[in-house]
């Protein structure tokens, strides 16, 4: 049995795991992941449900018996298994979609997440125009995080996680424990990546970077023409930005490996469109693999100056201020089209998504972090996303990962998406793609291109 799935929120029995385990030996209960963690957050519930007391995982103090354990979960499994039989029927299509939304997400076990997104500094070396710190954490002063801090969280994640990537809202090479933070999580085994602007790298770095087992850098770059470079990237520099990726791959070769993998994520605006066929050609030459071409996210709330060198509003940039749904996706289209067997070219839709206008007929969209990508703040407090860091789920300082991820604010937020109505910062945002559910046939039909069922209460 994995002793990682054994751990229990604070408060419960110290009997629990030791008791879970005796159900699963004794065959009253099938030990998978899903199973022990239908008990786990039954047995969390009993603080403040008193009337469940039954649940309690004292079992072996006479409180509930190793039969009364395995009908919990074969309970939960026959509601489900006949919920899904119900969504066969025609008529289950009439129900609102919000309704549809939570049985679906009542139908699946709860998971742990397969990425966990870290955030080693808030601090960076360049004022990029489409950025959050340009526009509003600029000033923040928060500390960066320690070795210390980032080990307590790594060592609680579970087997499930697979990736850890170290970026937040600033640049990773800012952080003077980066190198050590990447070792430790691959000596837990986890593979690992960051996004940089790469102009910080040094041959020192680069050599460090690559042994300590780095998986992939992402380096984040729009176009290669140098005076449009440096307008979107201020205080950057093209000709240095190249010079470092080719740092990069001599330590690469200097060690004989093939890792990190070099990837490329490209901030999609309009007048550098027509920059991204020499862009595809530039990175290829330097040895990378793929090139993520991205929506830029625009934030409403901010009123402030964000003004290119041609006079225009960075705001007007946004592909779907200017350009209809079927001329952006031509664009993409003959963009990607671009790739080559060196160099992938990605577009949203292969991985993301990119919003031109949400659905107004009912249709309930959520986002893939709240349910796949917890992201940790520079402080330890673990929030919803980067973009929008103001909705905190829970701190380390104080909390589990697992008291977090199956915690009451985590529950609530993942509600209020299944029900509709999430918070005005995630209604702006443009990676709310994901449909769960569409709304009846009776008041129009919707077929959304992308479909998310790992949703879950």
């Amino acid at each position: 049995m994995n002793k990682k799935y054994l751990k229990f929120g604070k408060g419960t029995c110290p009997h629990a795991s030791r008791c879970f385990a005796s159900a699963c030996q004794s065959g009253i209960v099938e030990y998978t992941p899903s199973a022990e963690m239908t008990i786990r957050l039954l047995l969390l519930k009993r603080e403040s449900r008193p009337d469940i007391m039954g649940y309690s995982p004292a079992i072996d103090c006479g409180l509930i018996s190793d039969c009364q354990l395995g009908n919990v979960v074969s309970m939960k499994r026959f509601i489900q298994a006949q919920l899904k039989k119900a969504m066969q029927y025609r008529a289950w299509k009439l129900l609102p979609a919000p309704v549809k939304a939570m049985a679906y997400a009542w139908c699946h076990d709860p998971v742990f997440p397969p990425v966990m997104q870290m955030e080693p500094t808030r601090r960076c070396n360049l004022r990029c125009v489409m950025c959050a710190l340009t526009q509003f954490y600029h000033g923040d002063k928060t500390k960066d995080m320690t070795l210390e801090e980032f080990k307590r969280v790594i060592s609680q994640l579970p087997k499930s996680v697979e990736l850890v990537t170290i970026q937040g809202t600033g640049e990773p090479l800012l952080n003077k424990e980066i190198v050590p933070m990447i070792e430790f999580a691959c000596r837990q085994g986890f593979r690992t990546n960051f996004n940089t602007n790469l102009l910080l790298l040094t041959d020192e770095m680069a050599n460090r970077l690559v042994a300590a087992g780095l998986s992939e850098v992402v380096v984040s770059i729009e176009t290669a023409h140098p005076e449009r470079y440096a307008d979107i990237r201020r205080n950057g520099d093209i000709e240095r930005f190249l010079a470092n990726l080719d740092k990069l791959n001599e330590a690469k070769q200097r060690a004989g490996v093939d890792h990190p993998k070099i990837t490329a994520c490209c901030v999609m605006m309009k007048h550098t469109l027509p920059d991204i066929p020499d862009l595809i050609t530039t990175l290829e030459q330097r040895g990378v693999v793929r090139l993520h071409l991205a929506d830029m996210c625009t934030y409403p709330e901010y009123t402030g100056p964000l003004t290119l060198a041609d006079g225009s509003d960075l705001r007007d940039q946004a592909l779907g201020a200017s350009m209809s749904e079927e001329e952006i996706w031509r664009e993409l289209s003959a963009l990607k089209a671009l790739g080559t067997d060196k160099i992938e070219v990605t577009i949203p839709g292969d991985w993301g998504g990119i919003k031109i206008e949400k659905p107004d007929d009912g249709t309930v969209l959520t986002c893939i972090e709240l349910w796949r990508l917890p992201f940790v703040k520079a402080n330890s407090e673990m929030c919803t996303c980067c973009w929008a860091p103001q909705y905190v789920m829970g701190d380390f300082k104080t909390q589990t990962f697992e008291e977090i991820w199956f915690g009451k604010p985590y529950r609530r937020m993942r509600m209020l998406h299944l029900m509709n109505k999430a918070p005005a910062q995630c209604r702006k945002c443009q990676q709310r793609f994901y449909s769960v559910a569409v709304p009846s046939r009776i008041f129009g039909v919707f077929e959304p291109e992308f479909r998310m069922e790992e949703v879950f209460l």
